[in-house]
């Protein structure tokens, strides 16, 4: 199978040494596909712009290229792995002395011709002017000559060449969508054949040697890292001795595992998980109900990964049925807004279970799992309502070609743990008993 290198440090260091980290990922496949009569060759180590090796792709003069993101416009010309290669996010890079870093307004912004991250400079942009540049080369030095205000392009390029020219230039982050790369084929190419790079990316994502392929690169995430966002709560997710735990997280990260696939943890507020996943920041988020509002901005495992049950609890001896508190952002049933209490917004569970012991609200409306647990942890005499209502919690995942994927796939891992006793096994751990 035919290649070419790109002409930026995914294929080239600083002197034109072919040793960047596609080219790397090709002796490391190479080994990999011996067994299956695959090789992966240059048809010449002279580079080429993204434009010529998509060209080629598309006529099949060569027939894969390592390190292309998907859109929908690739997706009709080109074949994809389903895993990634690994992950970036947009990033400019400006002069030092380009303090107006904020106002992007009439501001002369270089991007990279038929790159996804021209799709979406426009999007961030949107008051901008844009320079159409065919490689990072020309882009770079017009930037360094000043002849443009930025130059943006994903968040490891920039950072290379950042460090290559720190005296002159600096590197502006975007907390914005992430977005992946993959090994990308011609449409010739035999889908059985797209199957076993599949096949053999994740068995290399479960190798010691995976991520070493990235010691001394910055700004480019590993292709079998996943980030989760999400809250403590207990006991579906929570931190605790140094370690997230939970039924709900050791099954996701059950799946995770057999997908090749490693998980890293963020705890922020409700909302701001929610705003992360809506930005596809993040990748997966736990432990929620599906409603249509979030189905805009989120895929779903098709089961449930848990049941709960909403109740209010109530502090022993306080008659007071007036002030009861809530979690914003959380999908409550509809009686509770029908409700005639005066509802204050706290930021956790276990604010609210606090709150409740202090008498600074009357009831508190909670998962009954997650109530009960606070309520032994800060030993409290309480007693709870009938269930307002049986709730279904699922995955979410960020809407992108990757979360739909991974939805997919962890709703099949979802329905076997489900009959092989990994359901069992993991409730039986939290003193908790698993119903089908």
């Amino acid at each position: 199978m035919y290649t070419y290198p790109q002409d930026n440090v995914k294929f080239f260091d600083e002197n034109g040494k072919l040793i960047g980290i596609s080219h790397k990922f090709i002796k490391i496949l190479n080994e990999r596909l011996k067994k299956y009569n695959i090789n992966i060759e240059y048809k010449s180590t002279h580079s080429k712009n993204l434009s010529e090796i998509l060209s080629a792709l598309e006529k099949d003069e060569i027939q894969i290229f390592i390190g292309l993101a998907k859109n929908e416009e690739r997706l009709e010309k080109f074949k994809f792995t389903n895993y990634p290669l690994w992950s970036v996010q947009l990033a400019l890079l400006a002069k030092k002395e380009n303090n107006d870093t904020e106002n992007f307004h009439n501001k002369n912004i270089g991007v990279i011709s038929n790159s996804k991250t021209e799709e979406l400079s426009k999007i961030y942009f949107k008051d901008a002017k844009f320079v159409k540049f065919d490689g990072v080369s020309k882009a770079l030095e017009s930037l360094l000559k000043g002849k443009i205000d930025f130059l943006s392009y994903n968040s490891f390029l920039l950072g290379y060449y950042q460090s290559i020219y720190y005296d002159s230039l600096k590197l502006i982050n975007i907390r914005n969508e992430k977005y992946r790369q993959y090994i990308a084929f011609s449409k010739n190419v035999d889908d059985k054949v797209v199957n076993i790079f599949d096949n053999v990316l994740k068995e290399l994502f479960k190798s010691k040697e995976f991520e070493k392929l990235f010691d001394g690169y910055y700004g480019i995430i590993p292709g079998n890292i996943v980030e989760l966002v999400t809250v403590d709560w207990p006991p579906y997710e929570y931190y605790e001795n140094g370690k997230w735990q939970g039924i709900d997280y050791e099954i996701l990260n059950l799946a995770l595992n057999e997908m090749g696939l490693k998980l890293v943890t963020y705890k922020y507020p409700w909302s701001r998980c929610l705003q992360l996943m809506k930005s596809k920041s993040s990748d997966i988020v736990l432990t929620l109900i599906k409603t249509e509002d979030r189905k805009q901005y989120l895929y779903f495992t098709e089961i449930p990964i848990s049941h709960g049950k909403d109740v209010y609890f109530f502090l022993k001896g306080n008659p007071n049925r007036n002030i009861a508190g809530y979690i914003k952002g959380y999908a409550y049933p509809k009686e509770f807004f029908k409700s005639p209490y005066k509802k204050v917004p706290v930021d956790s569970d276990e604010r609210g279970m606090i709150f409740l012991s202090q008498k600074r609200i009357d009831l508190f409306i909670t998962n009954l799992y997650v109530g009960l647990f606070y309520a032994n942890k800060y030993n409290m005499d309480v007693e709870y309502s009938k269930t307002i209502k049986e709730q279904e919690y699922y995955v979410g995942f960020s809407k992108t070609y990757f979360g739909k994927f991974l939805s997919e796939q962890i709703t099949k891992l979802l329905e076997r743990f489900r009959k092989d006793g990994t359901y069992k096994k993991v409730y039986e751990k939290y003193n908790l008993q698993w119903e089908e």
